[in-house]
């Protein structure tokens, strides 16, 4: 009797001691930080990050990375504490397309329980050559030459210089005029200069070009060609709308519908089936994507508006403004 009253403690401790562990089990993912590069930009298109992974239960087990969406590669891990719940992580990044000025860095790190944190940390830099890097926004949107752009434009600027350069001037020119001093403002970092321009345009093509000088005398120019404005009382699609991919499969992915507008407007997407059975019907306002002036490009995911996947075949899209057809295309969805 007695030793069976002993097997039940012993159970009893066991089934406590159980409970306890698994109370006490880590669920805590560990947290990363980067190390900032000076004024977060790069003239190395293969720059190398580093930062530090930390935990408060475990050991660090691994750490990866990525830029710009892409796949997660693993970094490399050092510099451990005593208790290995803090390590340094470096990696140094594929080669980056210098067209795109900001690249966006993310981390995730792993402990040895298999926690991994789900928000990443991230981190923007700027990745720049030796001349100054220009780049230009139209009312918010990125240059495109031919966009259709408003009578009254807003031209927002940025240029950004080496981390041992300043701006010296900067100039512009707009339709071939001579070219004048723009002052800019560097409110948050001095190697990143933002100006605006905000002309007054008469219908037609119009071009502009800024020309940015940096502190070693070195030179860099950026051109918008035929930007069209165009005062109708009407809004119209100017040239062809296009969607892409095309023919896409909606079981793996989206297409997208792009337009160029002469001006913003309420505008209305409808996709038909061939048999004139409206599916799709999405509203876009003005101003907002979807119904700006110049460039937009919208989605459609391959499904109608109750949900359902629509079968293989084409599909006709309009683009309406003001109950009237202002373009049309045709979608293939192709599932395999």
């Amino acid at each position: 009797m007695k030793i069976s009253k002993l097997i039940v403690g012993i159970c009893l401790l066991f089934v406590i001691w159980s409970l306890g562990s698994v109370a006490l089990a880590d669920s805590v993912a560990p947290t990363c930080t980067f190390n900032r590069l000076a004024f977060d930009i790069s003239t190395n298109n293969q720059p190398r990050l580093s930062g530090e992974a930390t935990d408060t239960e475990s050991e660090i087990s691994r750490v990866d990375w990525r830029v710009d969406g892409g796949t997660f590669s693993r970094a490399n891990l050092s510099g451990w504490s005593a208790d290995r719940k803090t390590a340094t992580f470096t990696f140094e990044s594929s080669a980056l397309d210098r067209d795109v000025i900001s690249h966006l860095f993310e981390v995730r790190a792993t402990d040895a329980a298999g926690n991994t944190n789900t928000t990443y940390a991230s981190y923007s830099v700027y990745v720049i050559g030796d001349r100054p890097e220009l780049g230009l926004n139209i009312n918010g949107q990125t240059a495109v030459n031919g966009d259709a752009i408003l009578a009254a434009p807003s031209f927002e600027v940025t240029v950004i210089v080496g981390p041992t350069r300043s701006l010296n001037t900067l100039y512009y020119s707009l339709d071939g005029n001579t070219r004048q001093t723009l002052t800019g403002i560097n409110p948050d970092n001095a190697k990143i200069t933002f100006a605006f321009l905000s002309p007054s345009l008469s219908d037609g093509l119009h071009k502009i070009v800024y020309e940015a000088v940096d502190s070693a005398g070195l030179v860099s120019t950026l051109e918008a060609n035929n930007l069209i404005v165009q005062s109708v009382k009407e809004v119209s699609v100017q040239g062809v709308a296009l969607n892409y991919p095309n023919p896409f499969n909606p079981e793996t992915g989206s297409t997208s519908i792009a337009y160029t507008l002469s001006k913003a407007g309420n505008i209305t997407l409808t996709i038909h089936d061939l048999m004139g059975n409206q599916l799709v019907k999405q509203t876009y306002f003005a101003n907002a994507n979807g119904g700006r002036v110049g460039y937009n490009e919208v989605t459609w995911n391959g499904r109608t508006d109750s949900g359902d996947l629509v079968g293989n075949g084409i599909y006709i899209y309009l683009i309406i403004a003001d109950g009237k057809p202002i373009g049309r295309g045709k979608i293939t969805v192709l599932k395999k």
